[in-house]
């Protein structure tokens, strides 16, 4: 059920008093006959609708909030019912492979899950809310972007972990504003130093350290041909503008960091409109 609507009428313990009213609804011997043994809220159920249904065998999953409704409808392929008025279908009903309690470290959880449905669950722990909702956010991404990727006819990636800003910053320096900038963002993704931090003169490709064996992308090797400098050199302007090489053949290797093209692209391009709007902006408040 999407939400608690009717069902606010019906919060008394269920007895012989209130019968009639479950005569009038009939949803229990629609939910019998129909053989559903799960029933999940999104907001509260009340407790006389509860304690009736768990008599007759089902099981109650409740407050499941927004997400976590979406993510079930997905995931069973259910029909989502806003009133207990609707009258049931076997069409509108979801199917699940496993349904089972468990309980990890005092807590109870029901583990529902369908080999079918397509849903992956990630467990990602966290310190904290405000770190959860980060690591949420930065999982949305990359799964955004992999979804992006499987479903594109000729798929596109760039190099990641801040080896396409290197890149091009290797390749600007006649706008040193803007290569120092990309230096700055190249850092970002992997928290270096750019103190500590070397640039490959061949591919552009950034390298925490001067001994490493690969990239921080993954997509180039240490080699003999490779010459490294320090990102300190670009960024101070001191070196000339340098046309790079592509990467013509992958090591091998099983992991790199690499970003969506298409994804990169639409960030840019958002980037790019929000300081046009910001710049058109005529007068600007301070407080």
């Amino acid at each position: 059920f999407q939400s608690g609507e009717e069902w606010s009428g019906l919060e008394l313990e269920y007895d012989r008093k209130n019968e009639d009213q479950w005569e009038e609804l009939d949803i229990v011997p629609q939910l019998k006959g129909l053989g559903v043994g799960l029933v999940c809220c999104q907001k509260v159920i009340g407790q006389g609708v509860r304690a009736r249904l768990e008599r007759e065998g089902v099981t109650v999953v409740e407050r499941l909030g927004t997400a976590g409704h979406d993510r079930l409808v997905r995931m069973t392929g259910a029909t989502s019912v806003s009133s207990i008025h609707y009258k049931l279908k076997s069409s509108d009903l979801g199917c699940l492979d496993l349904l089972e309690k468990t309980e990890i470290k005092n807590k109870k959880y029901i583990r529902l899950d369908n080999k079918d449905s397509g849903q992956v669950s990630l467990n990602v722990g966290s310190l904290g809310e405000d770190q959860a909702e980060e690591l949420e956010d930065v999982i949305k991404k990359a799964l955004a972007g992999l979804v992006d990727l499987v479903t594109q006819k000729e798929p596109k990636v760039l190099p990641g972990g801040g080896c396409l800003e290197s890149v091009l910053a290797l390749q600007l320096t006649e706008n040193p504003k803007l290569q120092k900038a990309l230096l700055k963002l190249a850092l970002v993704p992997a928290n270096l130093n750019i103190a500590e931090t070397f640039v490959d003169l061949k591919h552009g490709h950034l390298w925490a350290a001067e001994e490493d064996s690969h990239c921080v992308c993954g997509l180039t090797e240490n080699s003999a041909i490779l010459l490294l400098v320090p990102a300190l050199e670009i960024y101070t302007n001191s070196l000339p503008s340098k046309e790079v090489e592509p990467i013509k053949l992958l090591p091998n290797r099983e992991q790199f960091v690499v970003d969506c093209f298409s994804v990169k692209k639409d960030s840019i391009l958002l980037a790019i409109e929000t300081a046009e709007n910001l710049s058109n902006i005529g007068m600007i408040l301070t407080c």
